[in-house]
Order: C-alpha cells, then structure tokens, then sequence
C-alpha cells in the first residue's frame, strides 16, 4: 500500500507532465518481447501503468485483449481512462482475478520488499501465464557503486534497488520465478528485460489458474 507522501509525489508528476514516461519505442520493445513467446491473450495487467501509454500501444496491437491496468497516482489513471475507456483501472490489483500476462515496467525497481512483493504478484497469473519485468540499472547513474536500496537522485522522494543483473536473477528465483527470455534495452533507464514464468515448484495461492 502507497503512503500519501508517495501518492502525492507522482500525482505532482502528472500534473505537470501529463505525458511523462510515455515512450513509443519502450512500449514497442515490450510488446516484441511479449509477443516472441505468446499470441494475443484473454486478460492483460499493467502495473503501475501512469497515463496508460503502454496499455494503448498494446490495445492497437491486440485489440481483442481485455486490459487492466493499476497505479498509485489517481492523476495518473484519470489520464489512462481518458485514453483507453475501454480498460479497467484500479488504484490497487483487483482480488481473486487472474492474467496471461502482467507487465511491470519501471516499477519492481521501488519495492522495498522485492521477493515478497513479486511473489504476491505471481498468484495473479493464470498457471501459464507470463510475467514482463523491465527494470532500470541504476548502478550506471549513481556514484555509489555499492547495490543496495536507496534513492537514485538526491530530493527525488524515491528509492530504487541498486543491483547487477546478476543480484536482479538472484531475486526472480527467490521470488519463484524462471527465465524465459532475457533481454537489453538501449538505455540504462531501462536496460534490464525479462520474459518471466512462474518455476516448476512454485504454487499458486489461487487454484483453477
């Protein structure tokens, strides 16, 4: 759950720059990516999906999938219902439903309790479903070249899991995850990819996925 101060942080964001993050070659990378190992799916979850650029990419791409997308900011998911009325939108993941495929782009980065956090997000797939997590290397922009959690950029209000790929995978397997495809952005915001499945010896929370 998202403190107000969090809140606050990036409904001030949106004001602003009600385009912020919106990236066509980030949200054409993701859909590549997706698309190299599924056709088009029933159910799509996009968490922390802002101002819903990647859910609208995706829509003109599958225009038969139904979209779902979560995000703290209300300013945020306001401008994603404007731009895709068709989707649902919610402040928080909607309980006892089930995805094909889940996207976390630019988020899992923030979670203070990655394991814990990815693991929950993981009993919202289908038993074959596919999570998308792209993730940035904030060890290339920082000073500090020790990982570790900590904000990124002095005042930003945001703290960010300093890791190498190698401590990232650490913790997708930990999480009960398998990886099914790696990838590299062209950028260190968003240098990290992965196509994701849960592990053989994970079990689901839900039953009938």
């Amino acid at each position: 759950m998202a403190d107000k101060a969090q809140v606050e942080f990036y409904n001030a964001i949106y004001k602003a720059r009600p385009g912020k993050w919106a990236d066509i070659d980030r949200d054409y990378t993701a859909f590549k990516t997706i698309n190299s190992v599924m056709d088009e799916p029933g159910r799509m979850l996009d968490i922390g999906c802002g101002n819903g650029h990647t859910l609208a990419f995706f829509k003109s791409q599958w225009p038969g999938t139904q979209y779902t997308g979560v995000d703290i900011s209300n300013v945020a998911l306001d401008l994603a219902r404007k731009r895709i009325p068709e989707a649902e939108f919610y402040e928080g993941i909607p309980l006892g439903r089930l995805w094909d495929i889940i996207v976390l782009m630019g988020v899992a980065e923030h979670f203070p309790l990655f394991v814990e956090e990815l693991r929950y997000i993981g009993t919202c797939l289908v038993q074959s479903g596919y999570l998308y997590l792209e993730a940035p290397n904030c060890l290339a922009y920082s000073n500090d070249q020790e990982e570790g959690f900590r904000q990124t950029h002095r005042g930003s209000g945001q703290k960010e899991w300093h890791w190498k790929r190698a401590t990232w995978e650490q913790a997708l397997d930990e999480a009960g995850f398998e990886i099914v495809r790696r990838s590299i952005g062209p950028f260190a915001a968003w240098e990290f990819i992965w196509i994701l499945r849960r592990s053989d010896w994970w079990k689901p929370i839900y039953t009938g996925a």
